[in-house]
């Protein structure tokens, strides 16, 4: 049997990805910076929250939109650091549509409506073509938590301006700037924008949070948007849970499933 093409379902995965790839318990504890905070210790400060956040469930909506593909579908995302997410998709009337399975190294994707599943290393050469990306499965866990951190060549800023309560530190890197925006209230980065030498964006991430009364922040919603590619992607979490025990993260595939191989041909189980 010849390889069938993917569908919207599995272009939905595939945008969600290519835009991302551009992220026991214990309490959350109070962590707002105070004005003139040196930058190297906004910078650390931002960066030792993000294990703050250890496992994640949470029930929303995620839209797509580009100039080729646009559709919005309700998520059931579940994720355990270090490596592990599950993301279920589900359409009107609670139909499934796809689930998606990142553990350690490796991922699963299985499309409900074809009943095919795809199954590899998370690495360039063995996602398909479309998925041709270097993800970490800490920029994964990172990016559906909304905990953005700073990178890890990223210790002092080229510059830095504050403005009421953000602080934006820049980094220059060949060709590209890196402008983040951090509000101090909640040490968290509320957006990072990266700028060609034009200072035109290229790429845009923003994030909005929750402020709890402990000093914890709740992710409420995150996008990414590619101005190279005109496309974006949006996740509005409705309820999230955080730092509760979620068990080990498995999906349920049929024993009659059509197996995919990236480049290769479709076999039956």
């Amino acid at each position: 049997m010849s390889r069938r093409p993917f569908a919207q379902e599995t272009t939905f995965f595939l945008l969600l990805l290519l835009l991302v790839g551009c992220s026991a318990s214990r309490d959350l504890s109070k962590s707002g910076i105070a004005a003139g905070t040196s930058a190297r210790e906004i910078i650390d400060r931002v960066n030792h929250r993000v294990d703050e956040i250890t496992t994640l469930h949470a029930r929303g909506t995620a839209a797509i939109e580009s100039p080729d593909f646009s559709n919005s579908a309700t998520v059931d995302l579940t994720l355990h650091r270090p490596d592990s997410v599950r993301i279920q998709i589900t359409g009107p009337f609670g139909i499934r549509i796809a689930s998606l399975l990142f553990a350690g190294k490796r991922f699963v994707f299985y499309n409900n409506f074809k009943n095919e599943v795809m199954e590899g290393d998370v690495s360039p050469e063995k996602l398909p073509a479309m998925m041709n990306l270097s993800l970490r499965p800490e920029d994964v866990i990172n990016a559906f938590c909304g905990t953005r951190t700073f990178g890890a060549g990223e210790t002092i800023p080229d510059s830095i301006g504050n403005a009421d309560e953000m602080s934006m530190l820049y980094f220059h890197q060949g060709e590209t700037i890196r402008r983040y925006i951090v509000d101090r209230r909640s040490a968290r980065i509320v957006q990072m924008t990266a700028l060609d030498a034009a200072g035109e964006a290229l790429t845009e991430e923003f994030y909005d949070y929750e402020q709890l009364d402990d000093g914890a922040t709740r992710p409420q919603s995150i996008r990414f948007v590619n101005h190279r590619m005109n496309s974006a992607m949006s996740l509005f979490y409705d309820s999230v849970t955080l730092n509760e025990p979620v068990g080990r993260l498995t999906l349920s595939i049929p024993d009659d499933v059509v197996r995919v191989q990236a480049g290769g041909a479709s076999t039956p189980q």
